[in-house]
């Protein structure tokens, strides 16, 4: 008798097709006679992994947590492996597992120590999966350095310089917001500014540059940011009266007020000669051909009124005024007459 056989062949099966099958055997020699055999057929799902990041970044010196997500049969056994070592809970690094193996806790994350690659395997009956993360430890930012190049202000028409240096890792990136007057500016690249590495430069500082300047450094973890208040050192102003046509004999005053910052010198000029106003200085008229009457005046803002004096001129100087007077005019007092007044920034004049 010659032997018989049948195959069930299943393509691609699923837990779903899991269950009895029998086979049944008919023998047609008009009997009806019939043999089975019922056996039972189980069909596992296959470990899968889930959207495993292959890149991973804990926080240094926080808890980490490595993450290797796994669907699988419930049979599914996940483990470990550092350096080629099989990490075991416990131990001297004090590992833990946390939802049934996927996901390993790092104590207190130390790059030294703990960077590098982790193999993470799926093991059920005869199958076997493995992935392999890379994980390296990253910091937060924190600005270590904020100063500019003058203390905290800048001369008017000076350059400027604000340096920021941070640490982290990876290794921050910078960006600069200006805020003044309510308003928040990105800084970008310009003939105004210069950047790199963490250090701005401000060109040619006008009033308008005064502000706050903000350093943010920035990496994947977080961003850190300190703040820089920057005011400007500003050149004189002066505001002068206006041209005056004087008869002889009368006695004019020449008023020039003027403002500024720090310390203040302002003085008059006539013809290229100055007339001093601190009491201290004697004061002289020259005559020759001509008659040149000069003043200059050298006072810190919060210092009271100082004036010299003679039987023809006066000068005065007080609370951002000084004042030349002239008495009985004549023809050697005429001409142009200059105001003029300087700080570490600079000077600014005006004629009369």
């Amino acid at each position: 008798m010659k032997p018989l056989s049948a195959r069930l062949l299943f393509i691609k099966p699923t837990v779903e097709d899991s269950g009895t099958y029998k086979c049944v055997v008919s023998v047609s020699n008009g009997n009806g006679q019939t043999k089975d055999k019922s056996t039972t057929i189980s069909f596992i799902q296959a470990a899968k992994f889930i959207d495993v990041e292959l890149e991973q970044h804990p926080e240094e010196g926080k808890d980490a947590e490595i993450v290797c997500r796994v669907h699988g049969d419930p049979s599914l056994e996940i483990f470990w492996q550092f350096d080629g070592k099989t990490v075991l809970e416990g131990g001297p690094r004090n590992y833990e597992f946390k939802d049934e193996n996927q996901i390993l806790v790092i104590p207190k994350y130390d790059s030294d120590r703990d960077d590098g690659q982790y193999t993470c395997s799926a093991a059920q009956f005869y199958s076997f999966e493995t992935v392999a993360i890379n994980v390296t430890g990253y910091a937060r930012p924190k600005i270590t350095v904020l100063d500019g190049s003058e203390a905290t202000y800048g001369v008017e028409g000076r350059d400027f310089v604000i340096r920021c240096q941070a640490v982290g890792k990876p290794r921050p990136h910078y960006q600069w917001i200006k805020y003044a007057d309510g308003d928040e500016k990105i800084i970008e690249p310009s003939e105004k500014y210069d950047m790199h590495d963490g250090t701005l430069l401000i060109r040619d500082l006008i009033p308008a540059d005064r502000g706050t300047y903000s350093c943010i450094a920035k990496n994947a973890l977080d961003e850190a940011r300190l703040d820089f208040n920057l005011t400007i050192f500003s050149k004189p102003r002066l505001k002068l009266m206006k041209n005056l046509t004087i008869t002889r004999g009368d006695t004019v005053k020449l008023v020039c007020e003027f403002s500024g910052d720090g310390y203040l010198k302002a003085k008059w000029l006539h013809l290229g000669q100055e007339w001093p106003s601190r009491s201290t200085i004697q004061a002289e008229r020259i005559s020759n051909n001509f008659s040149r009457y000069n003043t200059v005046a050298g006072n810190n803002l919060n210092v009271g009124n100082t004036a010299v004096e003679d039987n023809h001129v006066t000068v005065s100087e007080g609370n951002g005024i000084i004042t030349l007077t002239l008495t009985t005019v004549d023809e050697d007092d005429a001409g142009q007459y200059q105001c003029v007044a300087e700080n570490e920034a600079g000077t600014d004049h005006g004629s009369i």
